[in-house]
């Protein structure tokens, strides 16, 4: 099956200026230096979806203000990644991106996998950095899995590996911008939303059933039981 896509522009607070404020996706920075992390007039100028990264410089923003994970060389690691995906999932949050190349991609997931089905399953998913790929390319991956994580986006596009290529709805080179193109899943919703930041206990079904046996001189005898795991363990 076919997944709608769409465009997602990424760049750094000081190229903000040169993005249409129009971009279905736009993608930016929680942490960094100055020239590098978003401040909030940033975030206000535009009206598509945003994806908010953190790529490690600096302590771990309150869960709420980040969606994506950078995973790549200086910043975050695989396995500050990992516990980074965790704190989230115990805290409520459904999804949590991570970003980077199919190394750093892979590396992550097998340390998330070592925490465990619940914090591994449904619970993160991936935008791929291959600027190897042309957008038609990077397009037949979106819906897939890299590594066991469902991919929601392809980058595909950078200043160094596209410098000629044009930022749509704009007049200017990627080299100009100083911006990257991914192709994502027109349906993606970053975070995936915030579930719940104390999750309620389940509900606990208890099943009633009636033990019968015998004693030695043959007479029946019953008991009340009740199991509370879908009859798996009586008491």
């Amino acid at each position: 099956m076919t997944v709608p896509t769409t465009t997602m522009i990424d760049t750094t607070h000081a190229n903000v200026d040169k993005i249409p404020t129009s971009v279905a996706y736009i993608g930016g920075y929680v942490s960094g230096t100055p020239d590098i992390q978003w401040n909030a007039a940033d975030w206000v100028r535009f009206s598509g979806r945003k994806v908010r990264n953190y790529q490690g410089l600096g302590p771990v923003p309150p869960l709420n203000m980040f969606d994506e994970l950078d995973v790549e060389n200086r910043a975050l690691t695989p396995v500050s990644a990992a516990a980074i995906v965790k704190a989230r999932v115990e805290a409520g949050f459904q999804w949590t991106t991570i970003y980077g190349g199919d190394a750093a991609i892979a590396a992550t997931a097998s340390e998330i996998q070592k925490l465990g089905h619940s914090i591994w399953n449904g619970h993160v998913n991936c935008r791929l950095a291959n600027w190897n790929l042309n957008e038609a390319e990077a397009t037949k991956l979106v819906g897939t899995y890299v590594h066991g994580m469902s991919c929601i986006g392809v980058q595909w596009a950078s200043p160094s590996s596209n410098p000629h290529t044009i930022l749509p709805g704009s007049t200017l080179t990627l080299s100009q911008a100083n911006a990257d193109l991914s192709v994502v899943d027109a349906g993606w919703i970053p975070s995936g939303g915030f579930t719940n930041p104390n999750p309620p206990p389940p509900i606990v079904v208890s099943t009633q059933g009636i033990v019968v046996y015998g004693r030695p001189d043959g007479t029946l005898l019953n008991k009340n039981v009740s199991s509370t795991d879908g009859g798996v363990t009586w008491r």
